[in-house]
């Protein structure tokens, strides 16, 4: 299990994650510290949920959660500038932050303790002028741990013919007649029927997004004779936004794929009568019910297509 504390106020959600709930305790306390004499009231308003108030005005909700081990991840976003080239996903933050050392390193860069702390890290190539931007952020997971895509052993984004590759691999490796297990069998073909349906809404999603700097070395630095306004923008590389795009992009997957395989199951119930010669009213009702729900799901699926344009338009505006 994992500790989380959490800040949030207005423009900055941050979490950082600990095995014990005494770290996290000790965290929060750190981070109070560093506050100091920057602080106008604090105190509590319901177990391990907090409130500090500093003097400049600025709101801070704290609260101390618990969460699965599985449920929570570090992602590494490294971005070439200013647009995201390759996400990274780490069970601890160490490791994370390891990656980021060797990703430096390799293109002739030295990382800052600064960097670290704060979970970011901007270079800049003194010849070409590329820059190039690594940053951590904590992400909190919901859905089932296995869902009908782990059990095929797929991403949520995989395409029809990998998913058919990987129900035939699997049911292959599992069939009872070649003394495979007959349970986990029959859970195969019904992820693979679910999944070919877009019915499966069991996948892993990004619940909440969180930066994944360091609260003690933010107050440390915090200057309350300035407004907050015109301080550094918190969520470098989008990590709000990112939380947005992944769960539109996982909708968007589901309804426009579910919709497509509706229409044509619908469309072949429709072709296969009129073969047989006859109108069948019963096939007729259910196959135009099925391309009805079918473009409904499609309409959907353009929807979220174009909230995820939108989004990341809203990135590059950054």
């Amino acid at each position: 299990m994992k500790y989380l504390v959490t800040f949030a106020t207005k423009g900055l959600e941050a979490a950082t994650g600990f095995s014990s709930y005494g770290d996290a305790l000790g965290y929060l306390n750190d981070c109070i510290d560093a506050a100091n004499v920057k602080i106008a009231d604090f105190g509590s308003y319901a177990p391990d949920c907090f409130r500090m108030l500093l003097k400049d005005g600025r709101d801070f909700n704290i609260r101390i959660e618990l969460q699965a081990d599985a449920d929570v991840r570090y992602d590494l976003k490294i971005a070439k500038d200013e647009k995201i080239v390759e996400t990274r996903r780490f069970v601890n933050r160490k490791y994370a932050v390891n990656y980021a050392h060797k990703l430096l390193r390799s293109k002739g860069y030295r990382a800052s303790a600064l960097g670290d702390r704060e979970g970011f890290w901007s270079v800049q190539n003194g010849k070409n002028g590329t820059r190039y931007e690594i940053g951590i952020g904590l992400a909190v997971l919901g859905g089932s741990k296995n869902s009908d895509y782990d059990l095929l052993g797929i991403k949520t984004d995989a395409s029809q013919d990998e998913i058919k590759k990987a129900y035939r691999d699997k049911v292959k490796e599992n069939h009872p007649d070649r003394g495979g297990d007959a349970i986990k069998f029959e859970k195969i073909q019904k992820a693979y029927e679910r999944i070919t349906k877009g019915q499966s809404s069991k996948a892993r999603f990004v619940k909440k997004y969180y930066d994944s700097r360091d609260m003690v070395l933010f107050f440390e630095e915090y200057d309350t004779k300035e407004s907050y306004e015109v301080q550094p923008k918190p969520n470098r590389l989008g990590f709000d936004i990112w939380a947005e795009l992944e769960e539109a992009e996982r909708q968007a997957n589901n309804t426009a794929g579910g919709g497509a395989i509706l229409i044509a199951f619908g469309a072949a119930a429709l072709i296969f009568s009129f073969m047989k010669g006859g109108f069948y009213l019963p096939i007729i009702l259910a196959s135009v019910l099925l391309m009805g729900w079918g473009a409904f799901r499609l309409v959907c699926g353009l929807y979220y297509q174009n909230k995820i344009e939108k989004l990341v338009k809203k990135y590059k505006k950054r």
